[in-house]
């Protein structure tokens, strides 16, 4: 609660007649790749399928590896629904669907294999608990596991994602007729050292997420030009500014913060990794694209209180998350402020793209408190496509809360690419991970 009674409230003024905006009918969607039987009460416009899991998703056999699950055993294993049946059940429903192409050069092979077999590299730190085969790469002695990426993968290039687009094209219809809608550009890139060791045994860097953005998207636009692309996919506030060898120079530099020495940062001109990657994308679009268009627990007072101001890491620029954790490249705790600062970098670097946000959570599904944060972050960011990340039931509030505001009325929004944002804590709100665009 560090700073909560200390920080000033802002002066509020309500104009209801004031700065009037459409809302967009995806706005109300969710992050789940199952229903839970929501679909129907909630009439939810728009279901992700992403992750950790989605980078390491193989779309032909419906197989992933276990990067997700403690102990990070990397185990492929059979993912069912499909996503066929995901898409399928959405359109049932009328609900969009957001998917995500992984953008690795490998794709897990079959069910059951390891990436680091005991048999093969030696006994470690942990292993699975259904295989004991399978361990997670760090020798007893504390040493990492260099292993072969052919055990448990195969290798693939763009056209292997090129060949989904086009088998959902077949099935479905373009993303404009009954296709996938969105793709989003994979999950998390500066997290992949860790949680994709396996396949991606490197930092990465502002070069390479931004080649791999370009080289996957333009595949997918290639086959499906209505197709909307969303990228990249920072993990959160760090994930916007830096990359992960920035954050790892930083950690390796006394005072050993993300931020400290950002190298790979300054060796682009100093700029943030997100306003980087607009100035880039646009770039790229200029010269090759003809122009289209917390506690999850309800808590004390004391929490709920928290809960319900949280939500000014949205929008208010005096705003200091409590616990902190958001700081730029000086070390300086900054106010995210995140919608206007989204917006900001936009205006300034690729003027026209569209925000969401596609995965957070503000705790406490089963109090009023929460059903309000949620409904107030839909109202306070006016967004194209922000996505409840946190389980639901039909008995909690939160479902009432939204299923009431998403019948308040949506008449659409007109079509372009999306930016979108994931992965971020706010206290007791989660608000997830940046995307830039690709026409």
């Amino acid at each position: 609660m560090l700073g909560l009674c200390a920080q000033t409230a802002p002066t509020l003024a309500v104009d209801a007649n004031a700065n009037r905006n459409t809302i967009s009918p995806y706005i109300y969607g969710v992050n789940e790749w199952s229903d839970d039987g929501l679909m129907g009460l909630m009439r939810i416009p728009a279901i992700r399928w992403g992750g950790y899991d989605a980078t390491s998703y193989n779309w032909q056999n419906s197989v992933k590896n276990n990067t997700g699950d403690n102990p990070w055993c990397y185990e492929n294993y059979s993912v069912s629904p499909n996503f066929d049946a995901f898409h399928t059940a959405n359109l049932t429903a009328g609900t969009v669907s957001l998917g995500t192409i992984p953008l690795m050069d490998w794709s897990p092979q079959a069910a059951g294999e390891c990436s680091f077999s005991v048999k093969k590299y030696g006994a470690q730190k942990a292993t699975a608990p259904d295989n004991p085969d399978c361990g997670n790469g760090v020798l007893l002695n504390g040493d990492p596991v260099v292993n072969d990426p052919n055990d448990a993968y195969i290798p693939v290039t763009r056209s292997f994602a090129q060949q989904w687009v086009q088998e959902i094209m077949t099935g479905y219809g373009p993303a404009n007729a009954g296709g996938v809608r969105l793709w989003s550009m994979d999950n998390e890139p500066e997290w992949w050292y860790s949680n994709h060791i396996d396949v991606y045994p490197q930092a990465a860097t502002y070069g390479d997420m931004m080649a791999r953005n370009i080289k996957w998207a333009t595949a997918v636009k290639a086959v499906d030009p209505t197709a909307l692309i969303t990228g990249p996919v920072p993990g959160g506030w760090s994930g916007m500014l830096f990359s992960r060898a920035d954050m790892g120079s930083g950690w390796n530099t006394s005072p050993y913060q993300y931020w400290d020495n950002p190298t790979d940062q300054k060796a682009h001109g100093g700029v943030p990794w997100v306003p980087y990657c607009l100035q880039q994308m646009n770039q790229f679009e200029q010269a090759n694209i003809a122009p289209s268009g917390l506690s999850s627990s309800q808590g004390d007072s004391a929490m709920e209180t928290l809960r319900m101001t949280s939500t000014r890491a949205l929008w208010d620029p005096n705003y200091l998350v409590p616990g902190g954790g958001f700081n730029d490249a000086t070390g300086t705790e900054v106010s995210p402020h995140l919608v206007p600062q989204l917006q900001q970098w936009v205006t300034q670097n690729y003027l026209g793209t569209n925000l969401a946000i596609t995965e957070y959570s503000w705790g406490a599904l089963d109090s009023i408190t929460g059903a309000i944060g949620h409904v107030s972050s839909y109202s306070m960011t006016l967004l194209v496509i922000p996505q409840a990340q946190s389980a639901m039931s039909a008995q909690q509030p939160v479902v009432s809360a939204v299923t009431n505001a998403a019948s308040y009325g949506a008449s659409g929004v007109s079509p372009g690419e999306i930016m979108t944002i994931w992965g971020q804590s706010f206290g007791p709100a989660r608000i997830d991970r940046p995307s830039s665009r690709i026409r």
